[in-house]
């Protein structure tokens, strides 16, 4: 058996010492992982992560290995068996050089490694002087208890607390043979305050020799109950499922929509439900009345639209404003009458257009007149500087260049003269009957003409 502490160098060490030896181990490893326990356990091997009760299994053990601590070596020397120790800080050291004194054990000292422990092991297994010793220590306090040791600590302390008592009165020139009076002796304080000798173990005896908390097992009952109805209601309980979704109603019977191309009302129904009918019968008559009626609004509506808009041509043709018939509907009129006014309004911008370009273009006239009339005025002059210097150059008086300047002058001139002639058309004679009589000649061919015209595109737009 042993009792080790994972977080102590060497525990490695020795846990795989111990896997290798042909025994039966328990080791007490509290504070290790789980899954570390089970990575070193072995078929030999065990390991106790919780509180054991040592004493029935230390009745079983031939060895028990720890670090010297008090509570676990002295159970161990009490049960007979026999120790390997190695320990940690002081105290242990003081305690387990005391064992091996009594022979009861052996130190593990040195450099810890695998085949030295086993070899120490082996030794201390092998060698009955130290279970001897163990079991001659354990027969000698077999009537060890706590409450014993405790009531002797107490009387030792008290026995040396009055001799040093007594000391300090000798040395004062007083004599104290007993306690002072009215103190009480410290078994009898022991006694009244009823100690439990259990409060000096360790945690680990402490909880061995206690009753654990009932609050958990409760709980824990109380857990695994509602774990078993939810369970057993998950198979035999039922649960209404509700779905919600939309739908289509289709009947069973031999029902067919039938219905007419256009809408109106049934006026009789020619076949039973149920009754076989053929392909082209007549199943029902629909009153044509509504229908009818339609037709004639329809008719009357676009007759009264056509003669508007033949009154609304006849009225731009002669410039006469828009007559407003009275049988006419009102949208109609109201529609005829915008169709009118937009047309007289572009009617006059086409025109103001027209009369701009006339007058331009009268102002472009008269400017090419006076330019060529101009050009005509001054030619002559440029005609004889050509000539006089054309002489002056061949008697020797004026260059040769001053000559083709002026010559070149008189050239652009002449043809600057016959773009305007080409360009400008000759004015006519100023006949004031003439003109009047043209104007109504093509004010007559354009009332001749139009109006045809305007019918033709007013019929085939509308």
């Amino acid at each position: 058996m042993t009792y080790l502490r994972p977080g102590v160098p060497g525990f490695l060490t020795i846990v795989r010492a111990l896997a290798r030896l042909d025994a039966e181990v328990l080791c007490m490893a509290p504070g290790l992982a789980p899954d570390a326990a089970r990575q070193l356990v072995t078929r030999r091997l065990r390991i106790a992560l919780g509180p054991v009760d040592l004493p029935p299994l230390l009745q079983q053990a031939d060895l028990a290995i720890g670090y010297g601590n008090a509570g676990f070596s002295t159970q161990a020397l009490l049960a007979g068996v026999p120790l390997l120790m190695r320990p940690r800080h002081v105290e242990q050291a003081l305690f387990a050089q005391r064992v091996e004194a009594l022979g009861a054990g052996r130190l593990l000292a040195g450099r810890l490694d695998t085949q030295g422990v086993v070899a120490a092991v082996q030794a201390l297994l092998d060698e009955p002087a130290c279970r001897q010793a163990a079991r001659a220590f354990a027969q000698r306090h077999r009537d060890f208890t706590p409450q014993a040791a405790i009531d002797k600590t107490l009387a030792a302390i008290e026995q040396r607390f009055l001799a040093a008592l007594g000391r300090c009165a000798a040395s004062a020139g007083r004599r104290c043979t007993g306690a002072p009076q009215g103190m009480p002796s410290l078994t009898s304080f022991a006694s009244h305050t009823h100690t439990d000798p259990q409060a000096f173990h360790p945690p680990l005896i402490r909880l061995q020799h206690s009753a654990p908390n009932p609050q958990g097992r409760r709980l824990l009952w109380a857990l695994l109950a509602l774990l078993a109805f939810l369970i057993v209601w998950a198979l035999v309980g039922r649960l209404d499922i509700v779905a919600v979704a939309d739908g289509k109603l289709v009947p069973a019977s031999y029902l067919k929509i039938v219905q007419p191309s256009e809408a109106g009302i049934v006026k009789e129904i020619l076949v039973r439900e149920g009754e076989t009918v053929r392909a082209g019968q007549v199943l029902m008559r629909m009153d044509a009345l509504m229908t009818e009626a339609d037709d004639l609004s329809a008719i009357a509506t676009e007759h009264a639209r056509r003669r508007l808009q033949l009154i609304r041509i006849d009225a731009e043709l002669s410039g006469r404003p828009l007559p407003a018939p009275a049988d006419a509907p009102a949208t109609l009129a109201q529609e005829a009458a915008a169709q009118y006014r937009a047309n007289r309004e572009a009617l006059a911008a086409a025109l103001a257009e027209e009369r701009s370009s006339l007058v331009k273009a009268q102002q472009e006239l008269a400017a090419a007149r006076q330019q060529k009339e101009r050009l005509e005025a001054v030619l002559p002059h440029y005609r004889e500087q050509d000539k006089a210097y054309e002489k002056m150059v061949k008697e020797g008086f004026a260059g040769g260049l001053m000559g083709s300047d002026k010559r070149r002058e008189r050239i652009e001139k002449e043809q600057e003269l016959a773009t305007k002639r080409t360009s400008s058309p000759p004015p006519s004679p100023p006949s004031t009957s003439r003109s009047k009589n043209s104007g109504r000649s093509r004010r007559t061919t354009s009332a001749v003409c139009t109006p045809s015209a305007w019918r033709r595109r007013a019929s085939s737009t509308a």
